[in-house]
């Protein structure tokens, strides 16, 4: 059994105890048919925020965890909402169809979006949100432009263009498009970025041109061929893990095909070569992961729960210790677990589709990210009635909850 795991998300899952009385989770809607965006785990300002997907008409939606709570902020039928990103008290949102992309931004308690500024998409392109003030990249041809805003009209504006090195060659082209370009780290963001004598690099940026600088080169040329520089760029591609620091992988082509991963929080001191964030679990014969991030716990001598880690919203579905996520007893399908260290437990929340039913059967391998907001966990499942849909689970500290039969606990 392995003790370190290559993810952040998860403690050891065991059963104990008696069984756990559980409130029925509530439906909040809306119900779908596709899909869910799995990145739109936002909570900002006490609300979550979501986006529906169905065939032509996009939305992105808020709930403060009741049916009443639970509405659209913008919805459209002719265009698209390829970006959602969110900020301690702020959600921003590029909104595209025929004439253009806006940049929109809506707080917890604002009922209507406020448009802030026609945005150029452009290749690569990434978003995120520091704090409250957002961040994007777009590149067009040779010339890359970082921007940002607060929130406001006046306050979002570009930051730095950057030129590319001409005649590059096919394959760092294409590494540089597929790039995912920026990620948030305290007090700003950091960024893939071209430098005219290192080529593309990672950079730092406050928002402020002043402070929108080189932090390191991490492919130099070698002594002698610093005409070689563009040509040995790091292009860093950022993933989306939660924390101080931002991980990025670097170019494969000059390292034997792998790609080094590195972390940073934006300065050079603390940029240096790591390991994806792991987590050190107490020994135990019950629990495994494997590379592909799916997680397995057996108890006396059969599979009790199953189901994939999702690294990027790690800190969204865990409260007072408790690890929430999608299981399969191989009795009841696919339903809502939860789990904690200690006292080592493995708990069965729901039989939302009752049986056999899955709650969420397409999304087995890769399931929506539940949200913790206040005293209720949101997930999306199916009762078998209405299709899939949003609901709300009470999770209150067992002496808070009221009994009343539900739930299961392995032993």
């Amino acid at each position: 059994m392995r003790k370190a795991v290559f993810t952040i998300l998860f403690c050891v899952l065991f059963a104990a105890g008696g069984a756990t009385a559980l409130s029925a989770p509530v439906p909040l809607g809306p119900a779908t048919t596709t899909r869910v965006p799995s990145f739109n785990a936002i909570v900002a300002d006490g609300a979550h925020f979501f986006q529906l997907v169905e065939s032509a008409h996009q939305a992105l939606w808020r709930t403060d965890g009741t049916p009443e709570g639970t509405l659209p902020v913008f919805e459209t039928d002719k265009g698209t909402i390829p970006f959602v990103a969110g900020g301690d008290s702020l959600v921003y949102f590029i909104a595209e169809d025929s004439s253009g992309a806006t940049l929109n931004v809506v707080g917890g308690a604002e009922k209507e979006p406020r448009p802030l500024a026609p945005v150029f998409r452009g290749e690569p392109f990434g978003m995120v949100v520091s704090g409250d003030n957002c961040f994007w990249y777009s590149r067009l041809g040779g010339v890359g432009s970082l921007w940002t805003s607060d929130g406001t009209k006046e306050g979002t504006r570009e930051v730095r263009s950057f030129q590319y090195p001409q005649g590059l060659p096919p394959e760092m082209e294409m590494e540089i498009t597929q790039a995912k370009p920026l990620a948030a780290v305290p007090g700003g963001v950091v960024l893939g970025a071209p430098h005219p004598e290192v080529g593309v690099e990672l950079w730092f940026s406050d928002g402020t041109e002043k402070e929108t600088v080189l932090v390191a080169d991490l492919l130099p040329a070698p002594a002698g061929a610093e005409s070689m520089a563009p040509l040995l760029s790091s292009v860093p591609t950022f993933e989306p893990y939660k924390g101080g620091f931002a991980y990025f992988s670097i170019s494969g082509a000059l390292t034997g095909n792998e790609s080094p991963v590195y972390r940073t929080d934006g300065t050079k001191a603390g940029t240096a070569p790591a390991s994806k964030p792991t987590v050190d679990l107490a020994a135990s014969d019950v629990f495994t992961v494997e590379p592909g991030g799916i997680f397995r716990a057996a108890y006396g001598g059969r599979e009790v729960a199953m189901g994939r880690i999702d690294l990027s919203n790690a800190d969204l579905s865990n409260r007072d210790g408790y690890l929430y996520f999608y299981g399969n007893d191989g009795e009841t399908g696919w339903e809502v677990w939860r789990a904690r260290n200690n006292p080592a437990t493995l708990e069965r929340m729901t039989d939302l589709n009752p049986g056999a039913g899955d709650t969420a059967p397409q999304w087995e391998m890769w399931p929506p990210t539940m949200v913790v907001l206040g005293n209720r966990l949101l997930f999306w499942g199916n009762d078998g009635k209405e299709g899939m849909g949003l609901f709300a689970l009470d999770i209150a500290k067992d002496e808070e909850r009221e009994p009343s039969g539900d739930g299961d606990v392995v032993e």
